[in-house]
């Protein structure tokens, strides 16, 4: 997925597949559920996962 693509589905301009979704979660290693919550609980495990991977 593109960063024009993530632009454009953060700004509804376009559709993600689930497919997309799962890749999307996948890059930031991170479960789909959380990345389709809303942008809090996404935007907190990617954080999480970060700090595993950096400690």
């Amino acid at each position: 997925m593109s960063p024009a693509q993530v632009s454009r589905g953060q700004s509804g301009t376009a559709t993600w597949s689930l497919d997309d979704c799962d890749a999307l979660a996948a890059y930031f290693d991170i479960n789909v559920l959380e990345l389709l919550a809303r942008p809090s609980p996404a935007f907190l495990a990617v954080q999480r996962t970060q700090a595993r991977h950096s400690a």
